[in-house]
């Protein structure tokens, strides 16, 4: 049976991004691809757009086919006017009696970039919160040139919901990242590019005509379609026990520190594994595909390790339901029903 991945191309649309100045950024250069979900497009604008910014930290919205305003990332369960945050006004919604900061329902967007149909002329916009700090605290009129609490909590918070109080309040005074914050900026810009790299390879050698279920693949990843799909990751560590054919499991949540994992213990006692695998494991690892170093996070995720033979299988599952699998010796054939063929390896 042919594969449907013959006949599917990643080059056929290009996105145009604008940012506040009206700077135009070419991504026929610095691509956004069409399986490219709306968390790695934001991570393509802040690292390529802005100089080391965080994900967090930057708001990007589109307008749909009737020039409404749409944010590309987030909808509030309830009927929030959605504008670009330096002509958007106070917004009693987000406040209380007293000017605190009064919590809405949100929903956060990870669908792939080729699923938002409105998307007029392909064109996002963007602005960083710094640049609203600044550009804000240089206006007078009806606010001074001060960012008071309306305006920390019902337009910065709108539109920048992931922000906390202490790091909000640290830029509103001008700090600017640390070093270990930059650090973990230019780590995923280069995981990025490293990424890209991989697809133009794929896409420049590729033959539409050809059949590809002789590929040799050794890393795949899957996209969850879906928004409203969440894995409950607590549940799968804590019932999946290991074998002898399912060595190691591992809880990733926020950072190392909040790792948990289990080793089944022949693999332990009888050295079926030496110690730099096992902590292989457990710390993470780059992977070398074609002589190049590709990254992932492992933040908020369930790994589980397959052994079939002599060969070992991760397979890695993040709370938004996306996959990676890859070998670690070896390559694996990509058919058609992929995402079966990869599931029913483990479960």
């Amino acid at each position: 049976m042919d594969s449907n991945f013959c006949k599917y191309s990643l080059k056929n649309r290009i996105f145009k991004v604008i940012d506040i100045n009206d700077k135009v950024y070419d991504f026929d250069i610095n691509k956004i691809y069409l399986d490219d979900n709306i968390n790695t497009v934001i991570d393509k604008i802040s690292s390529y757009c802005i100089q080391n910014t965080k994900r967090e930290d930057v708001y990007i919205w589109y307008l749909d086919n009737d020039d409404n305003i749409k944010s590309l990332c987030f909808n509030y369960k309830i009927n929030i006017n959605i504008s670009q945050p330096l002509i958007d006004s106070i917004d009693e919604n987000f406040l209380d009696e007293n000017n605190n900061f009064s919590k809405i329902d949100i929903k956060f967007n990870n669908n792939l970039i080729n699923s938002i149909l409105d998307l007029k002329n392909d064109t996002l916009y963007f602005i960083t919160i710094d640049e609203y700090i600044k550009t804000i605290g240089k206006i007078g009129g009806k606010i001074g040139g001060k960012i008071d609490d309306k305006i920390k909590n019902s337009i910065i918070k709108k539109y920048w919901p992931l922000q906390k109080d202490d790091g909000l309040n640290k830029k509103i005074k001008g700090h600017i990242y640390n070093k270990t914050e930059i650090k973990d900026i230019n780590k995923n810009k280069k995981c990025l590019e490293k990424i890209d790299e991989q697809i133009d390879m794929i896409n420049d050698v590729f033959d539409e005509n050809d059949m590809c279920n002789g590929l040799k693949f050794r890393f795949i990843k899957i996209n969850n379609l879906s928004v409203n799909n969440e894995v409950d990751i607590l549940k799968l560590f804590a019932n999946i026990n290991t074998s002898i054919d399912e060595p190691f499991t591992k809880l990733y949540l926020n950072n190392y520190e909040e790792s948990y994992y289990k080793l089944y213990k022949a693999y332990y006692i009888n050295k079926y594994i030496d110690t730099d695998t096992l902590l292989s494991w457990i710390k993470g690892k780059y992977i070398i595909i074609n002589d190049v170093i590709y990254y992932f996070t492992y933040k908020n995720s369930f790994t589980i390790i397959k052994k079939i033979d002599d060969i070992f299988i991760q397979l890695i599952i993040e709370i938004k339901c996306i996959i990676y699998s890859y070998l670690m010796i070896g390559y694996y054939f990509l058919h058609q029903h992929t995402l079966i063929f990869l599931l029913q390896l483990f479960f």
